[in-house]
C-alpha cells in the first residue's frame, strides 16, 4: 500500500534500496576519487572512462579501484572490460583478499573472472590519502586523475592514476519509514509476508 492509499498487487517485489559511500576518514577521497552510489557518480565515472578511452597516445592508462568487496570486484571487472587495451586496472584489496565475507567458491570464481578480465589484484594494501595527480600518462592529466597513497607491510608508496574508483565503506541506504521488518542487525527482511 502506498502513502496515498493506493494498493498495488504484485507477484514479486524488487526493492532497490541503493547505497551510500563513505570516505572512511581517508583524506582527499571525497575530492579525488569517484564513488559509485548515485546517478551523478555513474555519469562522472562514465565521463572519466570515455575521457581515458579517447585520450589516445602510446601510454596505457592506469585505473585504481579501492575496495575489494562485492561492489569493488564487480566495478573492477566492468571498468577493465570497457578499457580493454587502453588501461591497466588495479584492484586494491586488504590482506584478507577480495570479497572477504563471501564463501570461498564465490571468491575463487571472482578471482578467475578478474584475472580473465586482466585486472591486477593488489592484496594487503590500504588507501591512506588521495590528492591531485602529478605525473599521470597524459599531459595535462585528465580531470579524473589522482595521486593515491597506499600502505602495506612493506611500507608506503604514492602512485598516480588516471581514475581512482572508490568502492569502500558502502552501506545500504533505505528510509526507516519503509514497512519492512528488520533483523537483529537492522537489515531489512524482504522475504515472506511483509504486512
Amino acid at each position: 500500500m502506498l502513502d496515498d492509499g493506493e494498493r498495488i498487487e504484485y507477484d514479486w517485489l524488487v526493492v532497490a534500496v541503493g547505497t551510500a559511500s563513505s570516505d572512511i576518514g581517508v583524506p582527499g577521497a571525497k575530492e579525488h576519487a569517484i564513488p559509485l552510489s548515485s546517478l551523478e557518480d555513474a555519469q562522472r565515472l562514465a565521463a572519466a572512462i570515455r575521457g581515458l578511452a579517447n585520450r589516445g597516445g602510446a601510454t596505457r592508462g592506469r585505473v585504481a579501484v579501492v575496495g575489494s568487496g562485492l561492489a569493488g570486484v564487480e566495478l573492477a571487472g566492468v571498468v577493465a572490460e570497457r578499457l580493454k587495451g587502453v588501461a591497466d586496472v588495479e584492484l586494491m584489496a586488504s590482506a584478507s583478499g577480495i570479497m572477504a565475507s563471501s564463501p570461498a567458491g564465490q571468491r575463487n570464481a571472482a578471482a578467475k573472472a578478474l584475472a580473465s578480465a586482466g585486472v591486477t589484484v593488489r592484496e594487503g594494501v590500504r588507501a591512506t590519502q588521495l590528492g591531485p595527480a602529478t605525473q599521470v600518462g597524459s599531459s595535462p592529466p585528465l580531470p579524473s586523475a589522482a595521486s593515491l597513497t597506499l600502505t602495506s607491510s612493506v611500507g608506503e608508496s604514492t602512485e598516480d592514476f588516471d581514475i581512482v574508483c572508490w568502492a569502500v565503506g558502502q552501506r545500504v541506504e533505505s528510509p526507516d519509514s519503509w514497512p519492512f521488518p528488520r533483523d537483529s542487525r537492522s537489515k531489512k527482511i524482504v522475504t515472506g509476508e511483509l504486512l
